[in-house]
């Protein structure tokens, strides 16, 4: 953990306790159990918690890696392509209909 900025250490136990709840549910509503039908067992505001929930970490682990962006191979110029990249599938996805 030394290795992650000062900033978001002391969120990684807040980090790890979201991250193990949307995996157990999202084992849930992709498979179901015995007794859970998932379309019967998941409502609105569980998919509204869920993805509030994910942004938060994305949120946190995007300013992480951007904070570290200087000390890493490839730096700033490999965040960059990326979001070029993620711009350009954005924008095809946009034109399929």
């Amino acid at each position: 953990m030394e290795r992650l900025p000062a900033g978001i250490r002391e969120k990684v136990p807040e980090l790890v306790r979201i991250s193990r709840m949307l995996r157990r549910d999202r084992e849930l509503a992709f498979y179901g159990s015995e007794d859970l039908t998932p379309s019967k067992f998941y409502h609105r505001d569980d998919v509204e918690s869920a993805f509030a929930s994910a942004r938060s970490v994305h949120a946190e682990v995007s300013w992480a890696m951007g904070s570290q962006a200087g000390s890493m191979p490839g730096g700033q110029n490999q965040i960059a392509a990326q979001r070029r990249q993620e711009g350009l599938i954005y924008k095809r996805a946009r034109n399929i209909k």
